[in-house]
């Protein structure tokens, strides 16, 4: 910007120069070389043009709405949003109190939030989240006590040597060998989810090995899934002496069951917690408050950067919420999350995915999406065709489920072709109780083809439910026997039975097939290597993996 603002200066010295040249050419000049009078009229005029341009981005500042939408308003005056942010998030009660006008709503409850504990350890995790906390202790040396660590760049080698250098004499800071078991346990990980049928084998999580055996890793998610697992080492090794508290940026799963709502952020308690109906409430009635004074504030509809943190923290409180199953709650807080940033597409997707969907609230979620395009429409990753595709299935979930209702006879009228369309369908939205009554009514059902129960078990995989699945395969002798079975099948279901801890199945199962239909399926022979090995049976892994490396080459290696 300081280099256009010279630019632009530039410009007008030189536009002016010139219109002073051609005015003293047009109209004459005196003897002192000046120009005339009526070219000093037209000098004067250009100048003050000049003047008055600088008008423009003022008048744009303060009428052009899609300036503000994008960017926020210019003026900073009285714009003390940042100082709250981290002073609220470190000081709480007392600091909001004693900023408080005397004409203005007091707190709700006085005591609430309360301050950081002495010494803390502070999670920070968006940008706001790091650096205003970080100016806040040692720029204005409020809460010089607390130690601050980001929780978005422990896998990073340089940051975690930073942080020892920094705090090592004072807390527990990982070295570089817990850096190194943090990327194992995340690619022991991969690793199992793989074996138990969760994770497709292709997918390796972000991570690659090289030649030496190092692990190194790709992609935002993969890298925050380490950082999690490293964030959890500092939590265990120094939770009995220091407080915890996070502002998260990205969700870490490990955390939700010692989360409890601290006013702006969260606190990790030292064990896991229940929320207490009594804390849940302070936190509603902190944030009705909040929202309110916030919202009544003209200068905040017009600082984008603070409407979008401030949506981000309520955001992040209500999906601990939502994981400890309180609906009612969290809906109230993702939509206060909106009211404070209604563009944000995380507080409404999350919205939609953790409260609406469950609640099979499908016509409510795809108005809020259309909101959302409304007011966003160059966004094309808001999924209003998938919600309304959820709606659909829910409307045909309707349709078939009372054919599971018993008959005279004591049967459902329901057929084995719609068992098969309702349970996938069930499953994708949300109906899960639909989804179980199927399943029961399928094997209660007289009278079915052979392949029936490998049908339905097909279908709890694709759906995620190997270990489901294998309870149908195991009813069926000669499992893979069947030519109708495609290879895909074949591996599918051999996968959800080692899944299921069942590898003397998926041997026997995997063996006539491999002799007689597919002997030159490495993917196959993988899966007979694998469930050998879970039987210690060192010979057939061996062959199993020597037949793999044969017909799969580099890819099954």
């Amino acid at each position: 910007h300081g280099l256009f603002a010279l630019l632009i200066g530039y410009g007008f010295v030189f536009a002016l120069t010139a219109i002073r040249r051609v005015a003293a050419s047009l109209f004459g000049a005196e003897d002192n070389g000046k120009p005339a009078f009526a070219g000093r009229a037209v000098f004067t005029a250009a100048v003050g043009a000049v003047l008055l341009s600088s008008a423009i981005p003022i008048y744009e500042n303060y009428f052009n709405d899609r300036l503000v939408f994008e960017l926020g308003g210019a003026e900073q005056n009285g714009h003390d949003y940042g100082w709250q942010f981290g002073n609220y998030q470190l000081r709480g009660a007392d600091a909001i109190t004693e900023e408080l006008e005397a004409d203005e709503e007091p707190l709700p409850n006085p005591s609430y939030p309360p301050a950081m504990g002495e010494n803390a350890v502070f999670f920070g995790g968006t940008d706001p989240g790091r650096f205003v906390p970080t100016y806040m202790i040692y720029a204005a040396h409020v809460r010089p006590d607390v130690y601050l660590i980001t929780q978005n760049a422990l896998a990073d080698k340089t940051y975690l040597d930073t942080m020892r250098g920094l705090y090592a004499d004072a807390i527990w800071m990982p070295t570089e060998y817990d850096n190194q078991v943090a990327f194992r346990e995340y690619d022991d990980r991969i690793q199992r989810e793989i074996r138990e049928g969760r994770r497709d084998p292709s997918d390796t999580g972000g991570l690659t090995h090289d030649a030496q055996g190092r692990v190194s890793v790709n992609g935002a998610l993969a890298v925050m899934e380490i950082n999690a697992i490293i964030a959890k080492q500092i939590f265990e090794h120094n939770k009995s002496l220091h407080d915890f508290y996070v502002e998260e940026s990205y969700a870490m799963q490990w955390m939700y069951p010692y989360l409890t709502p601290h006013g702006l952020i969260m606190k990790v308690n030292r064990d896991r917690v229940p929320l207490p109906p009594a804390a849940a409430n302070l936190d509603m009635d902190f944030w009705d408050w909040y929202v309110r004074r916030l919202l009544g504030d003209p200068g905040f509809a017009r600082e984008i950067p603070a409407r979008k943190s401030f949506n981000k923290l309520r955001s992040a409180l209500a999906g601990a919420y939502r994981w400890r199953g309180d609906l009612r709650r969290a809906e109230t807080a993702y939509r206060q999350a909106q009211s404070l940033y209604a563009y944000s597409p995380e507080s409404s997707f999350r919205l939609v995915q953790d409260v609406l969907v469950p609640e099979r609230r499908f016509e409510t979620a795809t108005d809020l999406l259309l909101h959302l395009r409304r007011l966003d429409p160059n966004n094309r990753n808001i999924p209003v065709e998938t919600i309304a595709d959820l709606r659909d299935l829910s409307r045909r979930v309707e349709e078939l489920r009372p054919k599971l209702d018993p008959g005279p006879d004591g049967q459902p009228a329901i057929t084995e072709e719609e068992l098969l369309e309702l349970i996938p369908k069930a499953l994708s939205c949300g109906a899960n109780d639909v989804a179980q009554r199927a399943l029961i009514a399928g094997q209660m059902r007289r009278g079915t083809s052979r392949l029936f129960p490998v049908k339905l078990g097909l279908v709890l995989c694709d759906s995620g439910r190997p270990e489901q699945a294998a309870r149908f395969f195991a009813t069926v002798p000669d499992l893979l026997a069947d030519p109708s079975l495609s290879p895909s099948d074949v591996r599918t279901i051999s996968t959800a039975l080692i899944a299921a801890n069942k590898p003397a199945a998926a041997l026997s199962a995997l063996r006539p097939y491999l002799r007689d239909r597919g002997p030159e399926d490495w993917r196959a022979w993988v899966q007979f290597a694998l469930a050998s090995h879970l039987l210690g049976d060192d010979a057939r892994t061996l062959t199993g993996m020597e037949q793999a490396r044969k017909f799969g080459g580099q890819e099954a290696i």
